[in-house]
């Protein structure tokens, strides 16, 4: 038996003992953020604001890596999840899993060219090959898909549009193309 001057100190050193291992069980483990996996894969897209067919072909869209002279971005500024290269304007270059459309949209936002006005306001309808897509700035870019991004409420004649979107051959002759200062 422990003696009676004891007990509160037994009774202490017990307490102790659970509150430490308690805190060693239930411990906050660190959050490690999950590795993006990098991948490089092409898929076309065709994008309509209030009917009117953009053209992203222009230098300003294009990425200028590997080269850099004259890229118009520092290396902290550059997208690494997708770009455009060699002036081709609606073959985008996914280099991140997870990519979205949204993504593609922000990236073309980042030029002064591509600002729609009210574009939170403005419907954003989807096609990702052919099929409707109802909320296409989640929808994740896929090898060779070909996106129509219809942005505005005039729609004008989808099935057209949808007749000359991208082909999954103009996709891969842009993609066996040398990606090179965007020429």
């Amino acid at each position: 038996m422990i003696d009676r001057r004891l007990r509160p100190v037994f009774g202490l050193g017990v307490f102790f003992l659970l509150a430490g291992v308690l805190a060693f069980v239930f411990r906050p483990t660190a959050v490690v953020a999950p590795e993006v996996e990098s991948v490089h894969y092409h898929a076309g897209f065709q994008i309509y604001v209030d009917d009117v067919l953009q053209d992203f072909s222009a230098m300003e869209y294009m990425e200028l890596a590997p080269c850099d002279v004259g890229s118009n971005k520092t290396d902290d500024e550059k997208d690494e999840t997708l770009d455009l290269h060699n002036g081709v304007g609606d073959v985008v270059h996914v280099h991140r899993a997870g990519t979205t459309w949204k993504n593609l949209v922000e990236y073309l936002q980042t030029h002064q060219q591509f600002a729609p006005e009210n574009l939170s306001e403005k419907g954003i309808y989807g096609y990702v090959n052919g099929k409707k897509i109802n909320d296409i700035r989640e929808y994740p870019i896929a090898a060779y898909d070909s996106v129509v991004l219809i942005i505005g409420y005039e729609l004008g004649d989808v099935q057209d549009k949808l007749n000359k979107a991208v082909t999954v051959n103009a996709i891969k002759k842009a993609e066996n193309q040398k990606e090179n200062c965007g020429s």
